[in-house]
């Protein structure tokens, strides 16, 4: 488990404790976003080259993990 992973766990423990719902947003929704943000991504790459250096690393990061998101949780 990384650290992030256990502080959103932490938090997520606290806001349900205190009553809150929290819901997955559907995927007609999360292809909106993503759309937009990949519209975003690409103006500011268009502008910024260690913007664009930095997308284009966490773009192959996030293709190589999937296969490790895939297995990893039990």
């Amino acid at each position: 488990m990384t650290e992030s992973d256990v502080l959103h766990s932490a938090a997520i423990v606290g806001i349900r404790s205190r009553g809150v719902a929290i819901k997955p947003w559907s995927p007609v929704m999360m292809a909106l976003f993503k759309k937009q943000l990949d519209g975003i991504f690409s103006e500011e790459a268009g502008r910024d080259a260690n913007f664009k250096r930095t997308l284009s690393a966490l773009t192959s990061f996030r293709s190589g993990y999937v296969a490790w998101r895939d297995i990893g949780a039990l």
